[in-house]
């Protein structure tokens, strides 16, 4: 991981009891070679604690990462919304016992039913890509609904600056018939970043990018671990090197 911004404290915290060491569950489908870029992007929701904070996740899917956050992070509240009423039932049904949370059908461009300055986070797994035809007005909205000091997390977006990497995504994209898939460029994540006073970028997946498909294990641990650490090394030794980074996290500050 490589941050680039005023503020380089790390992400998350170690222990045999840190949440943070049992996450897999909340990546939901996401392969396990992700494992250090969401640890990195989950360590900075739960950074300065969650008790008596209401968060927002827009796009929550089957609500695998509000789940988590409920679960391990008592004290905690969280709003999760997505466009799609099946997929929200879904979430309902996989998690709804959990009283903590609030599935949603809503649309992450309008939050109207929300107040201004309603909520402490707003969260998006694999989110930012998907709203890239229109970031000045997402930007708005979760700028609004964010209390003053809140922060607008964006986790596992793809970067499109590195043509290997584009084109193999292409691929995987045509081969899967994705039609809802985009890239996104630095100029993408300073134009989010007009209704925020500061940001952070952390860049992920050089050469680790092609140790996604590996299959969990210790040995693979190990393997993943070392390329992360590598990609790393390289980031901060040659720092034009992030823009070809495969993904990326990032954080706004209102």
């Amino acid at each position: 991981m490589s941050v680039t911004s005023d503020t380089t404290q790390s992400a998350g915290s170690s222990g045999a009891s840190d949440p943070l060491d049992h996450l897999e569950s909340a990546m939901g489908h996401y392969r396990f070679g992700n494992v250090p870029l969401f640890r990195a992007g989950y360590g900075e929701i739960v950074r300065a604690g969650l008790n008596g904070k209401v968060l927002l996740e827009v796009c929550a899917g089957f609500g695998d990462l509000a789940a988590w956050l409920a679960v391990n992070y008592p004290g905690v509240r969280v709003v999760a919304i997505d466009q799609f009423e099946g997929t929200v039932q879904i979430a309902r049904s996989k998690h709804g016992h959990l009283p903590a949370i609030q599935f949603l059908t809503g649309d992450a461009l309008n939050l109207a039913q929300f107040p201004d300055e309603s909520f402490d986070q707003v969260i998006g797994q694999a989110t930012m890509h998907h709203l890239s035809n229109n970031l000045p007005r997402a930007s708005k909205e979760f700028a609004r609904v964010l209390k003053p000091g809140g922060k607008c997390i964006f986790i596992y977006e793809p970067l499109g600056h590195n043509p290997v990497i584009a084109m193999f995504r292409a691929l995987l994209n045509t081969r899967s018939h994705s039609e809802d898939e985009s890239f996104l460029f630095e100029r993408s994540i300073r134009n989010f970043a007009v209704n925020f006073h500061r940001h952070e970028v952390q860049y992920f997946n050089l050469l680790s990018f092609w140790a996604k498909g590996l299959p969990p294990g210790c040995g693979t641990r190990r393997v993943i671990n070392g390329l992360y650490r590598l990609d790393d090394a390289l980031f901060r030794r040659f720092p034009r090197l992030r823009k070809y980074a495969g993904c990326f996290n990032a954080i706004y500050w209102k």
